[in-house]
């Protein structure tokens, strides 16, 4: 397979500016990079310095001012489409894992994962998506807590059932912002691990932005934003 192939991701040239109507705030100056299938990358850098800011343009959550980001199997640039395809292709095919794991409080761990399912898929609480939720809590080792509400879950479960809700539409790429930074560190050496795991099996992309150095140890590469440019 070509390099070409099998790059699920690809940023090049990104720059974001903001502005509060005083000053403006240059976030990003030309960050580029590639993600390939089944590979993790962990994007460090201290707080501030826009990490977060290139993990919301590759989930197209915002745009760029300049530069292009590119996904496996599309012909257009994700700058280039409507509103409307970019959350439909946002919803398909990124995952996203955050660092206070926003279950919805109302639902038990498996009605979390089968929201996610239905949202992408449509088909709401079918019994096609509750099978395909029950397999996504199996992978994370949650088989015993399917009817456990947040409240009632570990921090480490929590993190999990969030790892299960991301992988549930088989998405192209994970994007995780401080997946760790809640849990102490067993804990959290342990949900890495488990992300890593899924990450090769599934023929996922991931990348994971923090500062926490112990985060990247088993990363496939570790890139360092500085000044708005990734090293």
């Amino acid at each position: 397979m070509s390099e070409s192939c099998s790059i699920a991701i690809e940023a090049r040239d990104l720059h974001k500016t903001y502005t509060d109507g005083v000053k403006t705030l240059t976030i990003l100056r030309g960050a580029s990079l590639k993600v390939h299938a089944r590979e993790l990358i962990v994007i460090m850098g201290r707080s501030g310095c826009g990490k977060s800011t290139l993990l919301h343009l590759l989930g197209l959550l915002d745009r760029p001012d300049k530069g292009s980001i590119h996904f496996a199997g599309m012909e257009k640039e994700a700058g280039t489409l409507s509103d409307v395809a970019r959350t439909r292709l946002r919803k398909k095919h990124i995952g996203f894992i955050f660092q206070n794991y926003p279950l919805l409080p109302d639902f038990n761990a498996l009605e979390n994962v089968m929201a996610a399912i239905a949202l992408a898929n449509g088909g709401g609480f079918c019994r096609a998506n509750r099978k395909k939720a029950e397999e996504c809590l199996a992978m994370v080792d949650l088989t015993e807590r399917l009817k456990m509400s947040p409240q009632t879950l570990s921090g480490g479960e929590r993190q999990r059932t969030a790892i299960a809700r991301a992988f549930a539409s088989d998405p192209k790429v994970i994007l995780a912002d401080e997946p760790t930074g809640s849990l102490d560190s067993e804990t959290g050496a342990g949900v890495m691990a488990l992300l890593r795991k899924i990450v090769k099996e599934k023929g996922t992309a991931a990348v994971i932005v923090t500062h926490d150095e112990k985060i990247a140890e088993g990363a496939d590469k570790v890139m360092r934003m500085e000044e708005g440019i990734l090293c």
